[in-house]
């Protein structure tokens, strides 16, 4: 009996440790899952959002189509009563009734053409808007693609927002610490994202350089100057090295006046100190 107790014991403390092992990789699973999922609420969130704005320009576009409707079925009233009015007053004074109906008329031709120039104004916005998301959807879906590994250990960060997609990189992927040189996995990160968007010659970038509150390591440059070195000197590296247009490039420095988390922890300081690039669409209406 005694032999048996202790194999019993020699098996469980064999078994331990992968059973521990086990436990960890199933909570990191159950992480990445919820982490999975919150990205994908808010994804869902940003497409209800659009789609309800298109929605709102549609209606309002069915609006302005009934207004032109019933403004032309006026018009044409108004022409028949003038038509009607000269021969049930022929050979009478109706001069002036005449010069008034023609006022009229001119300024319900004129209220249309101003009509038909803005229904076609609200086409060509809600065809634009319509084009912007779904051409910023597919570059998403290519960067993340690219990144996914990245993307998987919270070390890159992708959303659209407002008709532009928002890529957040924290700063210790491209710089070492207090540094202002990309490194070799930084440059390796930011080729993808330009080989992502290099195929559409209407994209912008835009890269925004940002901080915590505390004062730069190793360098005597301040806060500022850091996050606008680093802002510059990730936009000349998608320009010269990564082949990108300079015309569609901007660099902007923050500093740490706009912070996403708390500089009173350790945490919410390495979230503020980070690179985004804001990727859009410049589009007129003529």
């Amino acid at each position: 009996m005694p032999r048996k107790i202790a194999l019993l014991n020699l098996c469980f403390i064999f078994m331990w440790p992968s059973a521990c092992m086990l436990k960890k990789d199933c909570l990191t699973r159950e992480a990445n899952l919820d982490a999975a999922r919150t990205q994908l609420s808010q994804q869902v969130h940003q497409l209800e959002s659009a789609e309800h704005e298109i929605h709102r320009l549609k209606e309002s576009h069915g609006q302005c189509m009934q207004q032109l409707d019933w403004l032309q079925s006026e018009n044409k009233r108004l022409t028949e009563r003038r038509g009607a009015a000269k021969k049930q007053l022929a050979g009478e004074n109706i001069e002036d009734r005449y010069k008034e109906l023609e006022k009229v008329n001119t300024s319900l031709s004129n209220k249309i053409k101003s009509l038909k120039i803005e229904i076609k104004k609200r086409d060509s916005i809600i065809q634009l808007q319509e084009n912007v998301i779904r051409l910023l959807d597919d570059t998403k879906k290519t960067i993340e693609t690219s990144l996914k590994e990245q993307i998987a250990k919270k070390m890159f960060e992708i959303e659209t927002t407002e008709s532009r997609l928002r890529m957040v990189i924290k700063d210790t992927i491209l710089f070492s610490p207090g540094s202002m040189m990309i490194n070799a996995n930084g440059k390796k990160i930011l080729r993808k994202i330009a080989t992502s968007v290099k195929a559409n010659q209407d994209q912008h970038i835009r890269v925004e350089g940002h901080t915590d509150n505390r004062p730069a390591k190793n360098s005597d440059s301040t806060n500022w100057e850091l996050s606008a070195t680093r802002a510059i000197t990730v936009v000349r590296f998608l320009e010269e090295e990564a082949g990108l247009d300079s015309s569609k490039l901007s660099a902007v420095a923050y500093g740490a006046s706009r912070p996403v988390a708390s500089n009173d922890t350790e945490a919410g300081r390495l979230q503020n100190r980070r690179i985004e690039l804001i990727l859009y669409y410049l589009v007129s209406i003529h």
